[in-house]
């Protein structure tokens, strides 16, 4: 323990013969929400985890620094806290009932892992895909027609879908409440839940892709 890794100078992750609690770990899901609830069920292969050390209270991180060994080059892991540095809004907290600065934030997407071998992930069916872009697509109906109620037209959201995400057009997923909330929006849970789920990014969990849910903003609207 608080010994610094070479390179990131972050706690450094090792492998060791003896038997203590140093050696401990906790799968998690990455969602805090549903952390009590996922507690003893099975984990798939496949599925993101969260690696937990139970001495300190730090994920498994994945550092984006590179070193030569024995095998190539790797990256190097660390166990610390990584989550996004923006507050979460006091509107949000409030308006589902969560004292302000109790929200635990999510980690970010260098802290997900998984586990290769055991029982798979089961795919979805056929129709689901179908489904869930007619639920998206109603989702955006609605946040159009209520953009144009209240603001005359959808140019402030285009405005902050482009301005909040990143170079890459990526968004991290719980913004997307946030971002609708301060236009006033009173779009319900399970439409922004649809937005995410069908916007996402497959290549990093835990964001969406803003200039998808643009394009689909202004189809809606047309």
């Amino acid at each position: 323990l608080l010994h610094s890794s070479k390179y990131t100078r972050n706690q450094v992750v090792g492998f060791t013969t003896r038997d203590s609690f140093d050696i401990v770990w906790e799968v998690l899901t990455p969602d805090p929400a549903q952390r009590s609830l996922s507690a003893g069920l099975e984990v798939l292969a496949g599925a993101p985890i969260i690696l937990l050390h139970c001495a300190t209270q730090k994920p498994l991180v994945l550092e984006n620094q590179k070193y030569p060994n024995d095998f190539g080059m790797e990256l190097e892991v660390t166990a610390r806290v990584s989550a996004p540095k923006g507050l979460k809004l006091a509107l949000e907290q409030t308006r589902i009932g969560i004292m302000k600065g109790s929200m635990q934030k999510l980690d970010n997407p260098d802290t997900n892992w998984t586990f290769m071998t055991g029982t798979k992930v089961q795919p979805p069916e056929d129709t689901a895909p179908t489904h869930r872009t007619k639920l998206a697509q109603e989702a955006m109906r609605a946040v159009a027609s209520e953009l144009r109620v209240k603001h005359g037209s959808i140019q402030p959201l285009e405005q902050k879908l482009i301005l909040w995400s990143s170079n890459k057009s990526e968004l991290p997923a719980d913004e997307v409440p946030l971002l609708l909330r301060q236009l006033g929006l009173e779009t319900p849970d399970d439409h922004i839940a649809a937005l995410v789920r069908h916007y996402k990014v497959q290549q990093k969990p835990g964001c969406v892709d803003a200039a998808d849910m643009l394009n689909a903003l202004r189809n809606a609207a047309a």
